[in-house]
């Protein structure tokens, strides 16, 4: 009966591991997202910057 007891736990362990890998993976996901955004707002700011400049210079 235990080493069958024991089995049941790992699988329980294995199951949550794999739901937290997941979460992870989408919070991963948001989270590059939202970085790909910022560098590509700050390249727009950074682009329009130097139009400006270079408009006016």
């Amino acid at each position: 009966m235990k080493p069958f007891k024991e089995k049941k736990k790992h699988k329980k362990k294995i199951r949550h591991y794999v739901f937290e890998e997941i979460i992870e993976c989408i919070f991963e996901g948001i989270l590059g997202l939202i970085w790909r955004l910022i560098v590509g707002l700050f390249h727009l700011i950074v682009r329009s910057i130097t139009a400006i400049f270079h408009h006016f210079f």
